[in-house]
């Protein structure tokens, strides 16, 4: 089973592993950051999804978090690399942050009060506030096309299942059905009233796709193998995720694929030794942001879909630079 918490969260997993029933959901292709540099190209190569333009450099704004500067905090670059910004810096991690559909505020996980809450934020970092207040974990929030409701993830029941609350916090209950939604790292349609989601109810977690209006509930993977951290591209036809090679006694043994929103047979994009994961869409749908460990340390890069295998590396450190979140 891959679990997907304590491995995106700080270096020292087995202090989070010891306060949180739900880490065995991240992922396990974490280790040392002590990686010797591998080559950015990949053999591999994939039929363009999209009719892209001529690409020349992407645009906007990527998320991240990343602890350059001890624990975990959120920053924001623009998407060719420049202009970092440090947005958070409290006691505990800040991490899994994610962008408004408007770009005006972000949503984010931090364990700054002893357990892991979803709090909000302005695009700029100010107007820090709390949404949600219990002794259990809260993760992974995505906010609704809408912007009026955030779902996220919490063991509060003392099962990871789905959860939605108002965008000030008001109203937090169970997503239905109940049984059906037991899982973490929801993310919404950018364009449906729809959530897909990672469970391993079958043994080891794969994809689910949760309908709001129906409750109904479809599994996409069908794996042998862990898939986890899905992201929707924007026209909400296409899943981005992170899926384990066959070969899992790899240092890092993950890579990047995409599925049709129906399901179907996946496409993978990327091809290395080393682990890619945590994919996330630019707003265009020509480029896919990933966090690898092709480099020392974890660093974010962008792929051009049309161009599988070429990457372009945007942070430039050997800390752990995870989850990117592409914005306007």
């Amino acid at each position: 089973m891959m679990i997907l918490v304590a491995p995106y969260i700080s270096r020292n997993t087995p202090k989070i592993l010891g306060c949180i029933v739900i880490l065995g959901i991240l992922i396990a292709g974490c280790g040392s950051s002590d990686v010797s540099p591998m080559p950015t190209e990949s053999p591999l190569s994939t039929p363009p999804l999209f009719e892209s333009p001529i690409l020349e450099s992407p645009s906007g704004l990527i998320l991240y978090h990343s602890d350059m500067d001890g624990g975990f905090d959120v920053y924001v670059m623009d998407a060719d690399g420049s202009n970092l910004r440090q947005l958070t810096e409290a006691p505990g991690d800040d991490v899994e942050a994610i962008w408004s559909r408007d770009g005006d505020r972000i949503a984010f996980s931090s364990g700054r009060d002893d357990n892991y809450e979803v709090y909000v934020m302005n695009a700029d970092g100010s107007n820090q506030r709390r949404l949600t207040q219990d002794q259990a974990t809260d993760w992974g929030p995505t906010w609704s096309p809408d912007g009026a409701s955030i779902a996220f993830a919490s063991n509060r029941d003392g099962t990871m299942r789905l959860f939605i609350m108002s965008f000030d916090g008001a109203d937090q209950h169970p997503l239905e059905p109940l049984a059906e939604t037991i899982g973490w790292a929801p993310k919404w349609s950018p364009t449906r009233n729809e959530i897909v989601f990672v469970s391993d109810r079958d043994g080891d977690s794969e994809l689910y796709l949760l309908q709001l209006d129906s409750g109904t509930v479809t599994q996409l993977t069908f794996n042998d193998r862990p898939d986890e951290r899905p992201s929707w591209s924007p026209d909400g036809n296409q899943i981005a995720y992170m899926g384990a090679k066959e070969n899992t006694t790899l240092f890092d043994p993950d890579e990047i694929y995409i599925i049709p929103r129906e399901g179907g047979d996946p496409r993978q994009i990327t091809d290395n030794l080393v682990g890619d994961i945590t994919p996330t869409w630019s707003p265009d749908g020509y480029w896919i942001a990933f966090s690898s460990s092709r480099d020392a340390g974890w660093s974010i890069y962008v792929m051009p879909i049309s161009e599988a295998g070429h990457v372009l590396r945007l942070t430039n450190n050997s800390a752990w630079n995870r989850s990117p979140c592409w914005g306007p």
